[in-house]
């Protein structure tokens, strides 16, 4: 897959007639997959066209936590795509007229348009998808319906921030995963036996604050998990968020190395114990459970 971030409005980046979906496509969800797969149909090269940063954070909050970051969307789409097109969403993208994004895409060889009918485009958002059809082969893909649930970013990111992962799984068609790289923590968890792989700074949405059975892929292979969101109230005397993960049956040095958490299921909230053996008792209870459970590691 070519990736190609066009910053240069006035450059011709791309020189055979292509077929493209675009848009946000954060969380490359099933709705996002069936805009993928049509464009897979075409007998011209296959691409997607989306932006860097998000919209909301240029206009509205730029600590905006996405579900799918721009590298981590790369990875899904490296071996489904020819073209994955980034356009720098900068002032002058804001600012641009329909009609004069719409000649961007023309420049850049974009020959066949697939989108959804609520895709909006160019200053104020004065564009949509039927403009479309008057320059482009265009594809309108209607809205995806889930167990008669609408599909879409926002909802899956509320399910996320509720703790419900399976809805938000079966909405994404795949488990909710943040990718990070092993930091040291305070090896609290190590002095009880329960050892966790920590990731900070994490540039995902984060779930709710609690425990989750999950699944933690390292060196290309997948361990059952617990993962502790949260403030680790029982010992955590800061108000920072961690993201602290027990991998079962895993003991190997792994800070400095990434690894890729999937969360599957809420075990339970987030809770202060008022001593170590309650602790050690809860989490003893919540690994057997995780152990014991049907989940399918690959």
């Amino acid at each position: 897959m070519k990736i190609i971030h066009i910053n240069d409005f006035d450059k011709q980046y791309i020189n055979e007639h292509i077929s493209a979906c675009i848009g946000n496509f954060d969380g490359i969800h099933l709705g996002h997959q069936a805009l993928i797969k049509e464009v897979l149909k075409s007998t011209l090269p296959h691409a997607m066209i989306t932006f860097n940063p998000h919209p909301i954070k240029y206009f509205i909050d730029q600590n905006y936590k996405e579900l799918t970051p721009l590298d981590t969307k790369i990875e899904l789409l490296e071996n489904v795509l020819d073209y994955l097109i980034i356009l720098d969403f900068n002032k002058e993208l804001a600012n641009m007229s329909p009609l004069d994004f719409i000649k961007l895409l023309k420049k850049n060889m974009i020959f066949e348009i697939v989108c959804g009918t609520d895709y909006h485009f160019g200053y104020q958002a004065k564009g949509n998808a039927d403009m479309l059809k008057d320059y482009f082969k265009t594809i309108i893909i209607p809205s995806i319906y889930k167990d008669n649930t609408l599909v879409k970013s926002q909802t899956i990111r509320n399910k996320i921030q509720n703790g419900d992962m399976k809805e938000a799984n079966n909405l994404l068609g795949r488990p909710y995963t943040i990718k990070g790289i092993v930091c040291h923590g305070s090896h609290l968890g190590h002095t009880i036996g329960f050892p966790t792989a920590n990731i900070n700074d994490v540039v995902y949405l984060l779930p709710k604050n609690g425990v989750y059975m999950t699944i933690t892929k390292i060196h290309n292979k997948f361990y059952k998990s617990m993962t502790n969101v949260g403030f680790n109230p029982t010992f955590n005397k800061k108000n920072n968020i961690v993201l602290e993960t027990n991998i079962l049956d895993f003991d190997q040095d792994i800070y400095g190395e990434e690894i890729s958490v999937s969360f599957i299921e809420l075990i339970r909230d987030e809770k202060k114990f008022l001593s170590i053996d309650e602790l050690k008792q809860e989490l003893v209870k919540n690994q057997e459970y995780v152990r014991s459970s049907s989940i399918k590691l690959n």
